[in-house]
């Protein structure tokens, strides 16, 4: 009967488009979780890469605190002979050729210890010496593959290019060491120490706007960071004041 057969293959193309339906509803759904599942992973992924830079910085970091201190103890300890008086110049001049006989001290440690005794040097107003030893210590960095280690140098070698009048050359290593600093936030202090010696040169040529301004970035940059440094905060707010 052909009405019959017609009522059947209506009720088996029904069927088969309601399987089908339900067959693409189900693909769907796994699809979405399976982009979801591969999301979750990425998210994983990147959290833990984010996280092993953070410690491995971390670790860079202790390490050139521990250099700056076997230095310090170097210098004022263990190295003057017993009944034996030094001016402050004289030991910085020995801690000098100690940096430089460390031959075999990670590049980015001997910055930091060059970037110390040049402020040590900036403290006493020897700015001639300061920009001397400032200088070597960003030529050195300039070789390292750590972005950090190179904009910590530019910075501090614009503060003593910018007191020696140089503003224009002051302003351009600030510029490249704020497009080369990353973002994430392991490196706030160090963007921090940057908008610090900007507002060291803003000072220098004489725009206290852009002095004022820096200095309050800094402040800023040090309480949204995770790092609680009152020592920072009151010498950016000296700064400021």
């Amino acid at each position: 009967d052909q009405p019959l057969v017609a009522l059947l293959l209506r009720r088996i193309v029904k069927g088969l488009a309601a399987g089908l339906l339900g067959t693409v509803s189900q693909a769907r759904r796994a699809t979405a979780q399976a982009a979801l599942a591969e999301s979750q992973r990425g998210r994983a992924d990147e959290e833990a890469r984010l996280a092993g830079a953070q410690r491995d910085f971390a670790l860079r970091q202790l390490s050139r605190a521990e250099a700056i201190n076997d230095l310090n103890s170097f210098v004022l300890s263990d190295a003057p002979t017993l009944g034996q008086r030094f001016t402050v110049g004289e030991l910085l001049a020995r801690a000098e050729r100690s940096v430089e006989r460390q031959q075999g001290v990670a590049g980015e440690n001997r910055v930091e210890l060059l970037l110390a005794i040049g402020y040590q040097y900036q403290s006493l107003d020897q700015h001639g010496k300061s920009r001397e030893v400032l200088t070597r210590a960003y030529e050195l960095a300039g070789k390292s593959s750590d972005v950090a280690t190179r904009a910590k140098a530019a910075c501090a070698l614009a503060s003593a290019v910018g007191q020696a009048g140089e503003g224009e050359r002051a302003e351009q290593l600030l510029r490249s060491a704020d497009n080369e600093l990353p973002k994430e936030p392991q490196f706030a202090l160090h963007r921090v120490f940057c908008l610090e010696m900007g507002s060291v040169v803003a000072q220098e040529r004489g725009d206290a706007h852009a002095a004022v301004e820096r200095a309050e970035a800094a402040q800023r940059v040090l309480k949204e960071s995770r790092f609680d440094s009152a020592l920072m905060d009151l010498r950016i707010s000296f700064g400021l004041a």
